[in-house]
């Protein structure tokens, strides 16, 4: 094949043309019934918006605070659902000959038709902080095209329908979530409430608000348990004074001395003066003590009358009455000593209830203070239940009133012109391509496996000596007719097999003046002639 001139290619290709010929219509003939064959595939979008909150989330929060990406991602996989599929299959009839299919297949293959997109974008806004904007895109994908938006459409509807009833579940869940946590901690407090007035009850003696109040008292008992002690210290040395004179027989009364009650009444007086600057005039002691003046200052009233009445009476008389006065004030004196032990023993009853009252108080205060401070964490937690329960009121009327976060669809899907599968100019172009290939391969291939001698360099590469003379070929009549004949059927072949592609065109891809209308666009031409004036 050394020394190759453009005589020979061209010598190649008178001899060899019809195989070139017959590739490149094989080849393209079969590219274009394989495109022609092939099932159209049509395909649908539709888009939607995802709308941020329109009012300031400083004003009014929403409770659903998920990320748009990840509630798109729930929707996705609940649209996505076996069930959901195989319902859209059946309604739509997506598959003609589903009968032959099984669910699972029919699932997979509306999967696989089945696409949903989204995109998500941050931004900044000045009013209500950041925000975020995101486009879900749903596309279909089938053999029909008014199946396509059909299905792409009820897809669209069936997210929109999902989104609101996700967010209004998620809503209410929150608000009766709270609503139940705030009447749970309120029946707490209330129980906390009766628990803390019962033991209140329970320890009303020693409450820790009463201790400096029980405290006082206990020192006021000490001071009158020392006063008492004192009087009957006193009451017992007058008792044993009366007692040995009556014994003696030594009874004698002074007209300037004092009598046992008229002393008594002073030693009163004065104690009472004592108590007065220490308690309020209600007081039981100052009571008792105003009530046993009272009392003997009647009494020496009494005896003042009737040695008045009487005058000065005999001796003898007098000493009758002195004695006689003796005995009466002995008898003071002793029912002092008596009244004096009745106090000691109901003071000191009281003074025992104090000290254990008082001792108690410790205990009671840290138990009280525990209840206590168990109350103000319910009502601090009762106050958050309730202020979190009127934001998810808040909340719930926005996904009730849709003024939170909402889908809206800015792009309806639409029936599709034409197919976007397959690519039919190309799989022809490819076939063209592939028959020229394979013509040139087929010249080149029968040109190699042929030895005949046809030039005279044929003759000196071969056998390596130059020819005296060249005589050409001369046709006979015969070859020659039937040469002709050749390319007459070429060229009728060429005719019919155009013909018959653009008829299949016509019935099975799109009508010619459509397509001659379309390459006519895509092409440049109709906007050349336009401005050409052409049409």
């Amino acid at each position: 094949m050394e020394g190759i001139t453009i005589n020979d290619v061209i010598g190649v290709i008178r001899r060899r043309w019809y195989w070139y010929v017959a590739a490149v219509g094989l080849c393209t003939t079969l590219s274009v019934m394989v495109a022609l064959a092939l099932p159209a595939t049509y395909r649908s979008t539709a888009r939607i918006l995802v709308e941020s909150q329109q009012i300031p989330s400083d004003l009014a929060r929403s409770t659903v605070t998920s990320d748009p990406s990840e509630r798109i991602q729930l929707i996705e996989q609940r649209l996505m659902a076996r069930d959901n599929l195989l319902d859209l299959a059946e309604r739509f009839n997506v598959f003609e000959g589903r009968e032959t299919m099984s669910p699972s297949d029919v699932v997979a293959a509306m999967r696989e038709a089945t696409d949903i997109n989204s995109t998500v974008l941050a931004a900044e806004n000045r009013g209500r902080g950041p925000v975020s904007v995101a486009t879900i895109g749903i596309t279909f994908t089938a053999d029909r095209p008014q199946l396509t938006s059909r299905i792409a459409n009820e897809l669209v509807s069936m997210v929109l329908e999902q989104n609101i009833r996700q967010r209004n579940e998620q809503a209410q869940g929150t608000l009766t979530f709270f609503t139940r946590e705030a009447e749970r901690l309120s029946g707490e407090m209330t129980a906390m409430e009766e628990r803390i007035a019962a033991f209140k009850n329970a320890n009303e003696f020693a409450l820790p608000d009463s201790l400096e109040f029980r405290r006082t008292e206990l020192a006021n008992l000490d001071l009158r348990a020392f006063e008492r002690e004192r009087q009957r210290v006193a009451l017992e040395e007058r008792r044993r004074a009366l007692v040995n004179a009556i014994a003696n027989g030594a009874v004698s009364v002074g007209s300037g001395s004092l009598t046992l009650e008229e002393q008594e009444l002073q030693r009163l007086r004065s104690a009472l003066a004592q108590q007065a600057s220490l308690y309020a005039a209600t007081h039981p002691t100052i009571r008792s003590l105003t009530a046993r003046i009272r009392a003997l200052e009647v009494s020496i009233a009494g005896d003042a009358a009737q040695t008045a009445e009487q005058g000065v009476a005999d001796a003898e008389a007098e000493r009758d009455r002195t004695a006689s006065g003796v005995e009466r004030e002995l008898q003071a004196v002793e029912a002092q000593i008596t009244l004096l032990d009745r106090q000691r023993e109901t003071e000191e009853a009281r003074r025992a209830k104090l000290v254990d009252s008082i001792e108690k108080t410790p205990a009671v205060e840290i138990e009280l203070n525990s209840l206590q401070r168990q109350y103000l964490t319910l009502e601090l937690q009762h106050q958050q239940a309730v202020l979190k329960r009127g934001e998810a009121e808040v909340g719930e009327r926005l996904e009730a009133n849709r003024q939170a976060e909402r889908f809206e669809v800015i792009e309806q899907a639409l029936t599709p012109d034409a197919p976007v599968s397959p690519n039919r100019p190309l799989i022809a172009a490819a076939g063209f391509v592939a028959g020229n290939a394979l013509g040139v391969g087929l010249m080149l291939l029968f040109e190699l496996l042929n030895r005949s001698l046809r030039t005279a360099r044929d003759v000196e590469r071969r056998l390596e000596m130059a020819p005296i003379a060249v005589i050409p070929y001369v046709s006979a009549a015969r070859e020659t007719t039937l040469r002709r004949w050749r390319w007459r059927g070429g060229a009728a072949a060429t005719l019919l097999g155009g013909a018959a592609a653009l008829y299949a065109i016509d019935q099975l891809y799109l009508p010619l003046p459509l397509l001659a209308e379309k390459l006519m666009d895509a092409s440049g031409l109709t906007r050349i002639m336009t401005l050409l004036g052409i049409i």
